[in-house]
Protein backbone atom coordinates (compact mmCIF):
# COMPACT_ATOMS: atom_id res chain seq x y z
CA UNK A 1 0.00 0.00 0.00
CA UNK A 2 1.32 3.48 -0.87
CA UNK A 3 2.40 5.51 2.12
CA UNK A 4 2.73 9.22 1.34
CA UNK A 5 5.82 11.08 2.46
CA UNK A 6 5.27 12.78 5.81
CA UNK A 7 4.71 16.46 5.26
CA UNK A 8 5.59 19.38 7.46
CA UNK A 9 3.43 19.33 10.56
CA UNK A 10 0.20 21.22 9.94
CA UNK A 11 -2.08 22.44 12.68
CA UNK A 12 -5.40 24.27 12.40
CA UNK A 13 -3.86 27.44 13.82
CA UNK A 14 -0.46 27.32 12.08
CA UNK A 15 1.15 30.74 11.45
CA UNK A 16 0.49 30.40 7.75
CA UNK A 17 -3.22 30.52 8.50
CA UNK A 18 -2.96 34.28 8.86
CA UNK A 19 -2.68 34.51 5.08
CA UNK A 20 -6.48 34.16 5.37
CA UNK A 21 -6.73 30.97 3.41
CA UNK A 22 -6.22 29.80 -0.11
CA UNK A 23 -7.83 32.79 -1.85
CA UNK A 24 -5.43 35.34 -0.34
CA UNK A 25 -2.51 33.01 -1.06
CA UNK A 26 -3.41 32.85 -4.76
CA UNK A 27 -4.12 36.58 -4.89
CA UNK A 28 -0.64 37.26 -3.55
CA UNK A 29 0.84 34.94 -6.15
CA UNK A 30 -1.03 36.80 -8.90
CA UNK A 31 0.33 40.10 -7.59
CA UNK A 32 3.85 38.69 -7.56
CA UNK A 33 3.62 37.36 -11.13
CA UNK A 34 2.07 40.59 -12.46
CA UNK A 35 4.73 42.63 -10.65
CA UNK A 36 7.47 40.43 -12.08
CA UNK A 37 6.06 40.81 -15.60
CA UNK A 38 5.80 44.58 -15.17
CA UNK A 39 9.38 44.90 -13.91
CA UNK A 40 10.68 42.67 -16.68
CA UNK A 41 8.63 44.50 -19.31
CA UNK A 42 9.75 47.88 -18.01
CA UNK A 43 13.38 46.81 -18.00
CA UNK A 44 13.15 45.32 -21.46
CA UNK A 45 11.01 47.85 -23.30
CA UNK A 46 9.50 50.95 -21.70
CA UNK A 47 12.60 53.08 -21.23
CA UNK A 48 14.05 52.29 -24.63
CA UNK A 49 13.32 54.78 -27.36
CA UNK A 50 13.47 52.94 -30.68
CA UNK A 51 15.22 49.63 -30.13
CA UNK A 52 15.45 46.75 -27.74
CA UNK A 53 18.66 45.81 -26.02
CA UNK A 54 20.59 43.95 -28.73
CA UNK A 55 20.93 40.20 -28.51
CA UNK A 56 24.02 38.78 -26.90
CA UNK A 57 25.77 35.84 -28.57
CA UNK A 58 23.81 32.95 -27.12
CA UNK A 59 20.52 34.67 -27.84
CA UNK A 60 21.74 35.34 -31.38
CA UNK A 61 22.64 31.68 -31.83
CA UNK A 62 19.28 30.44 -30.57
CA UNK A 63 17.36 33.03 -32.57
CA UNK A 64 19.23 32.22 -35.81
CA UNK A 65 18.82 28.45 -35.35
CA UNK A 66 15.13 28.97 -34.54
CA UNK A 67 14.76 31.10 -37.64
CA UNK A 68 16.31 28.32 -39.71
CA UNK A 69 13.96 25.75 -38.18
CA UNK A 70 10.98 27.82 -39.25
CA UNK A 71 12.42 27.73 -42.77
CA UNK A 72 12.67 23.94 -42.59
CA UNK A 73 16.46 23.83 -42.10
CA UNK A 74 17.50 21.42 -39.32
CA UNK A 75 19.97 22.18 -36.51
CA UNK A 76 23.68 21.52 -37.18
CA UNK A 77 23.32 22.12 -40.93
CA UNK A 78 24.04 25.86 -41.10
CA UNK A 79 24.85 26.45 -37.43
CA UNK A 80 27.23 24.26 -35.41
CA UNK A 81 27.24 24.14 -31.63
CA UNK A 82 27.54 21.63 -28.79
CA UNK A 83 24.14 22.41 -27.25
CA UNK A 84 21.22 20.04 -27.69
CA UNK A 85 18.64 21.35 -30.17
CA UNK A 86 15.65 21.76 -27.86
CA UNK A 87 16.48 25.40 -27.20
CA UNK A 88 16.35 26.05 -30.94
CA UNK A 89 12.85 24.59 -31.08
CA UNK A 90 11.83 26.73 -28.08
CA UNK A 91 13.10 29.86 -29.84
CA UNK A 92 11.37 28.84 -33.08
CA UNK A 93 8.06 28.57 -31.20
CA UNK A 94 8.69 31.95 -29.58
CA UNK A 95 9.46 33.55 -32.93
CA UNK A 96 6.38 32.01 -34.53
CA UNK A 97 4.20 33.30 -31.69
CA UNK A 98 5.69 36.75 -31.06
CA UNK A 99 7.76 37.62 -34.12
CA UNK A 100 11.42 37.41 -35.14
CA UNK A 101 12.64 40.31 -33.04
CA UNK A 102 14.35 40.71 -29.67
CA UNK A 103 11.01 42.07 -28.44
CA UNK A 104 9.28 38.82 -29.35
CA UNK A 105 11.88 36.68 -27.63
CA UNK A 106 11.79 38.79 -24.48
CA UNK A 107 7.99 38.59 -24.38
CA UNK A 108 8.32 34.81 -24.54
CA UNK A 109 10.86 35.00 -21.70
CA UNK A 110 8.36 36.90 -19.54
CA UNK A 111 5.81 34.10 -20.01
CA UNK A 112 8.42 31.38 -19.40
CA UNK A 113 9.52 33.10 -16.21
CA UNK A 114 5.92 33.51 -15.06
CA UNK A 115 5.43 29.77 -15.48
CA UNK A 116 8.54 29.06 -13.43
CA UNK A 117 7.35 31.43 -10.68
CA UNK A 118 4.05 29.56 -10.53
CA UNK A 119 5.80 26.19 -10.28
CA UNK A 120 8.18 27.37 -7.54
CA UNK A 121 5.07 28.51 -5.65
CA UNK A 122 3.30 25.17 -6.16
CA UNK A 123 6.30 23.13 -5.06
CA UNK A 124 6.80 25.27 -1.95
CA UNK A 125 3.10 25.19 -1.11
CA UNK A 126 2.99 21.40 -1.32
CA UNK A 127 6.17 20.82 0.66
CA UNK A 128 6.33 23.74 3.08
CA UNK A 129 3.15 25.79 3.43
CA UNK A 130 1.31 28.85 2.16
CA UNK A 131 3.51 31.48 3.74
CA UNK A 132 6.62 29.77 2.41
CA UNK A 133 5.04 29.42 -1.05
CA UNK A 134 4.42 33.15 -1.35
CA UNK A 135 7.91 33.89 -0.02
CA UNK A 136 9.55 31.43 -2.44
CA UNK A 137 7.73 32.97 -5.42
CA UNK A 138 8.82 36.47 -4.37
CA UNK A 139 12.42 35.38 -3.86
CA UNK A 140 12.55 33.64 -7.22
CA UNK A 141 11.23 36.76 -8.96
CA UNK A 142 14.08 38.96 -7.79
CA UNK A 143 16.73 36.28 -8.14
CA UNK A 144 15.71 35.36 -11.69
CA UNK A 145 16.17 38.95 -12.91
CA UNK A 146 19.54 39.65 -11.30
CA UNK A 147 22.29 41.29 -13.34
CA UNK A 148 24.94 38.78 -12.11
CA UNK A 149 22.96 35.90 -13.70
CA UNK A 150 22.05 37.86 -16.85
CA UNK A 151 18.44 37.35 -15.84
CA UNK A 152 16.81 39.64 -18.41
CA UNK A 153 18.38 37.78 -21.33
CA UNK A 154 16.63 34.74 -22.82
CA UNK A 155 19.29 32.17 -22.03
CA UNK A 156 18.64 28.45 -22.40
CA UNK A 157 18.58 28.00 -18.62
CA UNK A 158 15.27 29.89 -18.35
CA UNK A 159 13.76 27.47 -20.85
CA UNK A 160 15.25 24.45 -19.04
CA UNK A 161 13.66 25.47 -15.74
CA UNK A 162 10.05 25.40 -16.91
CA UNK A 163 9.85 21.66 -17.81
CA UNK A 164 12.24 20.82 -14.96
CA UNK A 165 10.07 22.42 -12.29
CA UNK A 166 6.92 21.00 -13.88
CA UNK A 167 8.48 17.54 -13.94
CA UNK A 168 9.60 17.72 -10.32
CA UNK A 169 6.23 19.02 -9.13
CA UNK A 170 4.52 16.19 -10.96
CA UNK A 171 7.01 13.74 -9.41
CA UNK A 172 6.11 14.91 -5.90
CA UNK A 173 2.44 14.41 -6.72
CA UNK A 174 3.21 11.02 -8.27
CA UNK A 175 4.77 9.80 -5.04
CA UNK A 176 1.72 10.92 -3.10
CA UNK A 177 -0.80 9.40 -5.51
CA UNK A 178 1.15 6.40 -6.74
CA UNK A 179 -0.20 6.88 -10.28
CA UNK A 180 2.04 5.36 -12.94
CA UNK A 181 0.97 7.95 -15.51
CA UNK A 182 2.27 10.72 -13.27
CA UNK A 183 5.72 9.09 -13.19
CA UNK A 184 5.64 8.78 -16.98
CA UNK A 185 4.74 12.42 -17.58
CA UNK A 186 7.26 13.55 -14.98
CA UNK A 187 9.94 11.67 -16.92
CA UNK A 188 8.74 13.18 -20.20
CA UNK A 189 9.07 16.70 -18.81
CA UNK A 190 12.49 16.08 -17.28
CA UNK A 191 13.69 14.46 -20.53
CA UNK A 192 12.43 17.51 -22.42
CA UNK A 193 14.55 19.70 -20.13
CA UNK A 194 17.62 17.66 -21.11
CA UNK A 195 16.78 18.05 -24.81
CA UNK A 196 16.72 21.82 -24.30
CA UNK A 197 20.18 21.78 -22.73
CA UNK A 198 22.38 19.00 -21.36
CA UNK A 199 22.55 20.63 -17.92
CA UNK A 200 19.03 19.28 -17.36
CA UNK A 201 20.61 15.86 -16.77
CA UNK A 202 21.37 16.92 -13.20
CA UNK A 203 17.66 17.28 -12.43
CA UNK A 204 16.84 13.97 -14.07
CA UNK A 205 19.43 12.36 -11.78
CA UNK A 206 17.87 14.19 -8.82
CA UNK A 207 14.45 12.78 -9.73
CA UNK A 208 15.86 9.26 -9.92
CA UNK A 209 17.59 9.55 -6.55
CA UNK A 210 14.52 11.04 -4.89
CA UNK A 211 12.34 8.25 -6.28
CA UNK A 212 14.78 5.64 -5.00
CA UNK A 213 15.10 7.14 -1.51
CA UNK A 214 11.39 7.84 -1.21
CA UNK A 215 10.58 4.25 -2.11
CA UNK A 216 13.05 2.84 0.41
CA UNK A 217 11.88 5.16 3.21
CA UNK A 218 8.13 4.66 2.72
CA UNK A 219 7.74 1.22 1.21
CA UNK A 220 10.59 -0.74 2.71
CA UNK A 221 11.56 -3.70 0.56
CA UNK A 222 8.83 -3.50 -2.05
CA UNK A 223 11.45 -3.63 -4.79
CA UNK A 224 8.93 -4.55 -7.47
CA UNK A 225 6.92 -1.36 -6.96
CA UNK A 226 10.09 0.71 -6.71
CA UNK A 227 11.57 -0.88 -9.83
CA UNK A 228 8.37 -0.25 -11.77
CA UNK A 229 8.36 3.44 -10.85
CA UNK A 230 12.02 3.86 -11.71
CA UNK A 231 11.47 2.11 -15.05
CA UNK A 232 8.44 4.24 -15.95
CA UNK A 233 10.28 7.44 -15.01
CA UNK A 234 13.27 6.36 -17.11
CA UNK A 235 11.12 5.45 -20.12
CA UNK A 236 9.40 8.83 -19.96
CA UNK A 237 12.76 10.61 -19.83
CA UNK A 238 14.17 8.55 -22.69
CA UNK A 239 11.35 9.29 -25.10
CA UNK A 240 12.25 12.97 -25.84
CA UNK A 241 15.92 12.03 -26.21
CA UNK A 242 15.08 9.17 -28.57
CA UNK A 243 12.75 11.37 -30.60
CA UNK A 244 15.50 13.99 -30.90
CA UNK A 245 17.99 11.45 -32.24
CA UNK A 246 15.51 9.97 -34.72
CA UNK A 247 14.53 13.39 -36.08
CA UNK A 248 18.14 14.48 -36.49
CA UNK A 249 18.99 11.20 -38.23
CA UNK A 250 16.08 11.61 -40.64
CA UNK A 251 17.19 15.20 -41.30
CA UNK A 252 20.66 13.95 -42.24
CA UNK A 253 22.55 15.87 -39.56
CA UNK A 254 23.07 13.19 -36.90
CA UNK A 255 26.82 12.90 -37.60
CA UNK A 256 27.30 16.65 -37.07
CA UNK A 257 25.11 16.51 -33.98
CA UNK A 258 27.17 13.65 -32.52
CA UNK A 259 30.48 15.34 -33.21
CA UNK A 260 29.50 18.64 -31.62
CA UNK A 261 27.47 17.39 -28.65
CA UNK A 262 29.60 14.35 -27.76
CA UNK A 263 33.09 14.32 -29.32
CA UNK A 264 33.86 18.03 -29.10
CA UNK A 265 31.79 18.55 -25.92
CA UNK A 266 34.00 15.95 -24.19
CA UNK A 267 37.06 18.09 -24.95
CA UNK A 268 35.25 21.27 -23.89
CA UNK A 269 34.30 20.03 -20.42
CA UNK A 270 37.86 18.82 -19.77
CA UNK A 271 39.47 22.12 -20.73
CA UNK A 272 39.49 23.91 -17.37
CA UNK A 273 41.43 22.54 -14.36
CA UNK A 274 39.81 22.37 -10.93
CA UNK A 275 41.87 25.25 -9.49
CA UNK A 276 40.76 27.64 -12.24
CA UNK A 277 37.22 26.31 -11.88
CA UNK A 278 37.16 27.28 -8.22
CA UNK A 279 38.26 30.79 -9.14
CA UNK A 280 35.48 30.91 -11.73
CA UNK A 281 32.99 29.80 -9.08
CA UNK A 282 34.04 32.47 -6.62
CA UNK A 283 33.99 35.12 -9.32
CA UNK A 284 30.47 34.20 -10.42
CA UNK A 285 28.87 33.42 -7.05
CA UNK A 286 30.20 36.48 -5.21
CA UNK A 287 28.16 39.11 -7.10
CA UNK A 288 25.01 36.97 -6.90
CA UNK A 289 25.25 36.71 -3.12
CA UNK A 290 26.20 40.38 -2.74
CA UNK A 291 23.25 41.62 -4.78
CA UNK A 292 20.76 39.56 -2.71
CA UNK A 293 22.46 39.33 0.68
CA UNK A 294 19.23 39.25 2.79
CA UNK A 295 17.81 36.43 0.66
CA UNK A 296 20.98 34.43 1.21
CA UNK A 297 20.80 35.08 4.95
CA UNK A 298 17.37 33.46 4.91
CA UNK A 299 18.83 30.74 2.68
CA UNK A 300 21.35 30.01 5.45
CA UNK A 301 18.51 29.86 7.96
CA UNK A 302 16.79 27.38 5.67
CA UNK A 303 19.87 25.15 5.61
CA UNK A 304 19.87 25.11 9.40
CA UNK A 305 16.12 24.42 9.45
CA UNK A 306 16.68 21.27 7.37
CA UNK A 307 18.14 19.66 10.49
CA UNK A 308 15.17 20.69 12.64
CA UNK A 309 11.71 19.15 12.85
CA UNK A 310 9.99 22.07 11.12
CA UNK A 311 10.26 20.65 7.60
CA UNK A 312 11.02 17.02 8.24
CA UNK A 313 8.74 15.80 5.46
CA UNK A 314 10.33 18.10 2.87
CA UNK A 315 13.92 17.47 3.94
CA UNK A 316 14.79 14.78 1.39
CA UNK A 317 13.44 16.67 -1.61
CA UNK A 318 14.95 20.02 -0.60
CA UNK A 319 18.38 18.54 0.09
CA UNK A 320 18.49 16.56 -3.15
CA UNK A 321 17.14 19.47 -5.19
CA UNK A 322 19.69 21.85 -3.68
CA UNK A 323 22.68 19.58 -4.32
CA UNK A 324 21.75 18.66 -7.87
CA UNK A 325 20.76 22.24 -8.73
CA UNK A 326 24.30 23.24 -7.86
CA UNK A 327 25.73 20.30 -9.80
CA UNK A 328 23.86 21.55 -12.89
CA UNK A 329 26.16 24.60 -12.87
CA UNK A 330 29.38 22.58 -12.59
CA UNK A 331 30.04 20.90 -16.01
CA UNK A 332 33.35 22.05 -17.42
CA UNK A 333 34.07 24.27 -14.35
CA UNK A 334 33.21 27.30 -16.47
CA UNK A 335 30.56 28.56 -14.01
CA UNK A 336 29.19 31.08 -16.49
CA UNK A 337 26.83 33.62 -14.99
CA UNK A 338 23.67 32.31 -16.64
CA UNK A 339 24.36 28.74 -15.46
CA UNK A 340 23.31 29.88 -11.98
CA UNK A 341 19.75 30.50 -13.17
CA UNK A 342 19.36 26.75 -12.71
CA UNK A 343 20.35 27.10 -9.03
CA UNK A 344 17.89 29.88 -8.21
CA UNK A 345 14.70 27.86 -7.57
CA UNK A 346 16.57 25.84 -4.94
CA UNK A 347 17.84 29.06 -3.35
CA UNK A 348 14.31 30.51 -3.34
CA UNK A 349 12.87 27.36 -1.72
CA UNK A 350 15.60 27.21 0.93
CA UNK A 351 15.24 30.92 1.72
CA UNK A 352 11.48 30.45 2.03
CA UNK A 353 12.08 27.49 4.34
CA UNK A 354 14.31 29.74 6.43
CA UNK A 355 11.64 32.43 6.62
CA UNK A 356 9.07 29.80 7.55
CA UNK A 357 11.28 28.36 10.27
CA UNK A 358 11.78 31.82 11.75
CA UNK A 359 8.02 32.37 11.62
CA UNK A 360 7.31 29.16 13.49
CA UNK A 361 10.00 29.83 16.08
CA UNK A 362 8.95 33.44 16.67
CA UNK A 363 5.28 32.48 17.00
CA UNK A 364 6.22 30.66 20.20
CA UNK A 365 7.24 33.91 21.92
CA UNK A 366 5.02 36.41 20.06
CA UNK A 367 1.42 36.38 19.07
CA UNK A 368 0.95 34.66 15.75
CA UNK A 369 -0.29 37.83 14.13
CA UNK A 370 2.82 39.79 15.14
CA UNK A 371 5.13 36.95 14.16
CA UNK A 372 3.57 36.78 10.70
CA UNK A 373 3.76 40.56 10.29
CA UNK A 374 7.44 40.64 11.24
CA UNK A 375 8.40 37.72 8.97
CA UNK A 376 6.37 39.13 6.08
CA UNK A 377 8.22 42.41 6.51
CA UNK A 378 11.53 40.49 6.45
CA UNK A 379 10.54 38.88 3.14
CA UNK A 380 9.60 42.27 1.67
CA UNK A 381 12.88 43.83 2.85
CA UNK A 382 14.87 40.97 1.34
CA UNK A 383 13.16 41.27 -2.04
CA UNK A 384 13.21 45.07 -1.92
CA UNK A 385 16.94 45.08 -1.23
CA UNK A 386 17.59 43.02 -4.34
CA UNK A 387 15.43 45.27 -6.50
CA UNK A 388 17.13 48.37 -5.10
CA UNK A 389 20.63 47.08 -5.85
CA UNK A 390 19.51 46.33 -9.43
CA UNK A 391 17.65 49.61 -10.07
CA UNK A 392 20.04 51.01 -12.72
CA UNK A 393 20.22 47.68 -14.50
CA UNK A 394 16.45 47.30 -14.50
CA UNK A 395 15.16 50.76 -15.29
CA UNK A 396 17.65 53.53 -15.94
CA UNK A 397 19.86 52.70 -18.94
CA UNK A 398 19.58 53.20 -22.69
CA UNK A 399 19.95 50.11 -24.93
CA UNK A 400 23.59 50.71 -25.82
CA UNK A 401 24.63 51.61 -22.27
CA UNK A 402 22.71 48.59 -20.96
CA UNK A 403 24.58 46.33 -23.36
CA UNK A 404 27.91 47.96 -22.45
CA UNK A 405 27.19 47.60 -18.73
CA UNK A 406 26.44 43.91 -19.15
CA UNK A 407 28.96 42.93 -21.79
CA UNK A 408 31.71 45.55 -21.88
CA UNK A 409 33.35 45.93 -25.29
CA UNK A 410 31.41 43.14 -26.94
CA UNK A 411 30.09 44.55 -30.23
CA UNK A 412 26.42 43.70 -29.76
CA UNK A 413 25.02 47.16 -30.71
CA UNK A 414 27.49 47.30 -33.63
CA UNK A 415 26.47 43.81 -34.78
CA UNK A 416 22.91 45.05 -35.14
CA UNK A 417 24.08 48.02 -37.23
CA UNK A 418 26.23 45.82 -39.45
CA UNK A 419 23.37 43.37 -39.97
CA UNK A 420 20.94 46.11 -40.94
CA UNK A 421 23.46 47.50 -43.46
CA UNK A 422 23.93 44.04 -44.98
CA UNK A 423 20.18 43.41 -45.12
CA UNK A 424 19.67 46.64 -47.06
CA UNK A 425 22.42 45.82 -49.58
CA UNK A 426 21.73 42.13 -50.24
CA UNK A 427 18.90 39.94 -51.43
CA UNK A 428 17.43 37.04 -49.39
CA UNK A 429 19.23 34.55 -51.66
CA UNK A 430 22.68 35.92 -50.80
CA UNK A 431 24.83 34.24 -48.18
CA UNK A 432 27.05 36.10 -45.75
CA UNK A 433 29.87 35.07 -43.44
CA UNK A 434 30.94 36.31 -40.03
CA UNK A 435 34.55 35.64 -39.12
CA UNK A 436 34.14 35.85 -35.39
CA UNK A 437 31.51 34.81 -32.84
CA UNK A 438 28.54 37.03 -33.61
CA UNK A 439 25.70 34.74 -34.78
CA UNK A 440 23.17 37.47 -34.07
CA UNK A 441 24.24 39.11 -37.35
CA UNK A 442 22.75 36.21 -39.30
CA UNK A 443 19.48 36.52 -37.43
CA UNK A 444 19.13 40.29 -37.78
CA UNK A 445 20.00 40.30 -41.47
CA UNK A 446 17.82 37.23 -42.14
CA UNK A 447 20.60 35.86 -44.36
CA UNK A 448 21.98 32.33 -44.37
CA UNK A 449 25.48 31.70 -43.12
CA UNK A 450 28.11 30.58 -45.61
CA UNK A 451 29.67 28.51 -42.84
CA UNK A 452 28.25 26.49 -39.99
CA UNK A 453 30.95 27.90 -37.71
CA UNK A 454 28.88 30.65 -36.14
CA UNK A 455 31.35 30.71 -33.22
CA UNK A 456 35.14 30.83 -33.40
CA UNK A 457 35.89 30.05 -29.74
CA UNK A 458 36.44 26.35 -30.32
CA UNK A 459 39.14 26.87 -32.94
CA UNK A 460 41.13 29.01 -30.48
CA UNK A 461 41.04 26.34 -27.80
CA UNK A 462 43.97 24.00 -27.25
CA UNK A 463 42.03 20.89 -28.27
CA UNK A 464 42.65 18.31 -31.02
CA UNK A 465 39.90 19.52 -33.35
CA UNK A 466 40.94 23.19 -33.49
CA UNK A 467 43.00 23.04 -36.71
CA UNK A 468 40.37 20.92 -38.45
CA UNK A 469 37.70 23.44 -37.49
CA UNK A 470 39.68 26.33 -38.97
CA UNK A 471 40.22 24.47 -42.22
CA UNK A 472 36.53 23.54 -42.47
CA UNK A 473 35.42 27.12 -41.85
CA UNK A 474 37.85 28.43 -44.45
CA UNK A 475 36.72 25.83 -46.99
CA UNK A 476 33.03 26.62 -46.45
CA UNK A 477 33.57 30.37 -46.80
CA UNK A 478 35.67 30.03 -49.94
CA UNK A 479 33.14 27.65 -51.50
CA UNK A 480 30.12 29.96 -50.99
CA UNK A 481 31.73 33.24 -52.21
CA UNK A 482 29.53 35.28 -49.89
CA UNK A 483 28.18 38.66 -50.90
CA UNK A 484 29.36 40.19 -47.62
CA UNK A 485 31.75 39.18 -44.86
CA UNK A 486 31.93 40.71 -41.41
CA UNK A 487 35.31 40.41 -39.72
CA UNK A 488 35.19 40.81 -35.94
CA UNK A 489 38.40 41.71 -34.13
CA UNK A 490 37.17 41.78 -30.57
CA UNK A 491 39.03 39.74 -27.97
CA UNK A 492 35.86 38.30 -26.45
CA UNK A 493 34.64 37.17 -29.85
CA UNK A 494 37.65 34.83 -30.09
CA UNK A 495 39.07 34.14 -26.59
CA UNK A 496 42.59 33.63 -27.89
CA UNK A 497 44.85 31.50 -25.67
CA UNK A 498 48.66 31.52 -25.53
CA UNK A 499 48.73 28.29 -27.52
CA UNK A 500 45.97 29.18 -30.02
CA UNK A 501 46.45 28.37 -33.71
CA UNK A 502 46.45 31.80 -35.42
CA UNK A 503 46.35 30.56 -39.02
CA UNK A 504 42.80 31.78 -39.63
CA UNK A 505 43.85 35.39 -39.03
CA UNK A 506 46.58 35.23 -41.66
CA UNK A 507 44.16 33.56 -44.09
CA UNK A 508 41.46 36.18 -43.40
CA UNK A 509 43.80 39.09 -44.12
CA UNK A 510 44.90 37.57 -47.43
CA UNK A 511 41.45 36.39 -48.53
CA UNK A 512 39.68 39.64 -47.73
CA UNK A 513 42.31 41.79 -49.43
CA UNK A 514 42.09 39.73 -52.64
CA UNK A 515 38.33 39.29 -52.97
CA UNK A 516 36.62 41.97 -50.87
CA UNK A 517 36.50 45.73 -50.37
CA UNK A 518 35.88 47.21 -46.95
CA UNK A 519 32.68 49.28 -46.79
CA UNK A 520 32.26 50.03 -43.11
CA UNK A 521 34.53 50.09 -40.06
CA UNK A 522 33.30 50.37 -36.48
CA UNK A 523 35.69 50.70 -33.54
CA UNK A 524 34.52 50.82 -29.93
CA UNK A 525 36.86 53.52 -28.67
CA UNK A 526 35.22 53.66 -25.22
CA UNK A 527 32.18 52.45 -23.35
CA UNK A 528 30.31 55.50 -24.61
CA UNK A 529 31.57 55.95 -28.16
CA UNK A 530 31.90 53.96 -31.39
CA UNK A 531 33.75 55.47 -34.34
CA UNK A 532 32.15 54.79 -37.74
CA UNK A 533 33.95 55.05 -41.07
CA UNK A 534 32.44 54.36 -44.48
CA UNK A 535 33.78 53.86 -48.01
CA UNK A 536 37.16 55.44 -48.62
CA UNK A 537 37.34 56.58 -45.01
CA UNK A 538 36.93 52.97 -43.90
CA UNK A 539 39.75 51.85 -46.21
CA UNK A 540 42.08 54.46 -44.75
CA UNK A 541 41.03 53.97 -41.13
CA UNK A 542 43.58 52.34 -38.81
CA UNK A 543 42.10 50.79 -35.64
CA UNK A 544 43.84 51.62 -32.39
CA UNK A 545 42.64 48.60 -30.44
CA UNK A 546 41.29 45.05 -30.66
CA UNK A 547 37.72 46.34 -30.37
CA UNK A 548 36.46 46.70 -33.91
CA UNK A 549 34.52 45.03 -36.66
CA UNK A 550 34.49 45.65 -40.40
CA UNK A 551 31.95 44.96 -43.15
CA UNK A 552 33.38 43.77 -46.46
CA UNK A 553 31.66 43.54 -49.86
CA UNK A 554 32.80 41.07 -52.50
CA UNK A 555 34.59 42.70 -55.42
CA UNK A 556 32.74 42.70 -58.71
CA UNK A 557 33.65 39.82 -61.03
CA UNK A 558 35.87 37.82 -58.64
Amino acid sequence: MHTPEPQAEKKPMAPGAFLSGRLVCWVLLAVIIISAAFIHYSAAFIHYEHADVPFERDEGEYAYAGQLLLEGIPPYKLAYNMKFPGIYAAYALSEAAFGMTPTGIRLALILINAGSILLVFLIAKRLLGRFEAVAAAAFFVVLSMLEPVLGLFANAEHFVLLPTLAGLFLLIKAHDSGKKSAFLFSGLLLGTAVVIKQHGLAFLAAAGLYTLLFGIMTEGRDWKRLGTRMAILSIGAALPLAAMCVLLYLAGVFDKFWFWTVAYAREYVNEIPLELGMRNLRGAAGPIIESSAPVFLLFTAGLIALFSTYFKGARAFLAIFLVFSFLSTVPGFHFREHYFILFLPAVALMAAAGAGAILRASSKVLSRRYALAICSLAVMIATGYSLYTQRAYLLELSPTRFSRLMYGSNPFPEALEAAMYIKEHTSPEDTIAVIGSEPEIYFYSHRHSATGYIYTYAMMEEQPYAERMQQEMISEIEDKKSAYIVFVRVDRSWLIRPGSNMFIFAWSEDYLSRYYDIEEMMEMTSSEETVHAFGEAAKEYTPHSNRWLAVYKRKYGV
